[in-house]
C-alpha cells in the first residue's frame, strides 16, 4: 500500500482497501486491475506446484510447515532453497530428483537464460519452445523474478519497491503462462522413479 501498510487477509484490511477503491484512489484502482488479471489467469494448473510425496515418521503426508517463512510462494526463492536449504528434504537430498521434479512441473523456464526478457505474448505463442537439453539446472542458473540474481536467497515482500513489485508480477505471469501451455502429466502426489 502506498501509505506504508502491509495489508493482510482480514475483514478490516479488506474494508480499508475497498473504501479506498470506492474513493477512486489511483494506486488502489491500479492494484484492483492487477488483481482482476491475476484472478482470471492464475486460477490454473500453471499457478500450482505439486510437491513430491514426503511423509513424516508416522507415514502421514507432511505439508511444508515453514512455507511462508521459507519461500512466501516466491518461485525463484523456493527453487533456490530446494538446491540449498530445508526444502531439499522434499527431494531426498538428491539433485537428480530435484531436476526430475523441476521438469515434471515445467519450471525449466526458471533456468532458461533470458526467459523474463521475452514478452508475455511471445511466451504464450506456440512458437516459443524451450529445449530442456540446453539448460543447466543449478542454483547459479536460476533466473530472478525481481531482476537481481544476488537477492534471490533473501528478498522479502516487504522490501520490494513499486517497480520490483511490477517486475515480480510480470515475471510470475510469464512463468504461469509458460506452465499453462505445457501438457502436464498427472502426478498427485509426485513420486520419483526409484
Amino acid at each position: 500500500m502506498n501509505d506504508g501498510r502491509v495489508a493482510g487477509k482480514s475483514d478490516d484490511n479488506i474494508d480499508y482497501i475497498l473504501s479506498r477503491y470506492q474513493e477512486g484512489d489511483p494506486k488502489v484502482l491500479e492494484a484492483f486491475e492487477m488483481m482482476r488479471y491475476l484472478a482470471e489467469h492464475y486460477f490454473s494448473r500453471g499457478n500450482l506446484l505439486l510437491l513430491p510425496d514426503m511423509c513424516n515418521e508416522f507415514g502421514a503426508y507432511k505439508m511444508n510447515p515453514d512455507k511462508f517463512r521459507i519461500s512466501e510462494d516466491k518461485v525463484d526463492q523456493f527453487l533456490w532453497r530446494g538446491w540449498n536449504g530445508k526444502t531439499m528434504a522434499y527431494f531426498d537430498y538428491n539433485y537428480d530428483y530435484m531436476t526430475e521434479w523441476i521438469l515434471s512441473e515445467h519450471l525449466e523456464c526458471m533456468y532458461y537464460e533470458g526467459f523474463f526478457e521475452h514478452s508475455l505474448e511471445e511466451i504464450e505463442s506456440s512458437d516459443f519452445v524451450i529445449d530442456t537439453h540446453e539448460i543447466k539446472f543449478s542454483p547459479f542458473c536460476l533466473q530472478s523474478m525481481i531482476g537481481d540474481w544476488t537477492r534471490i536467497p533473501a528478498y522479502d515482500y516487504r522490501e520490494l519497491t513499486d517497480s520490483e513489485w511490477h517486475l515480480y508480477f510480470d515475471s510470475l505471469a510469464k512463468v504461469i503462462a509458460y506452465r499453462n501451455k505445457q501438457h502436464f502429466q498427472p502426478h498427485l502426489p509426485y513420486k520419483f522413479n526409484a
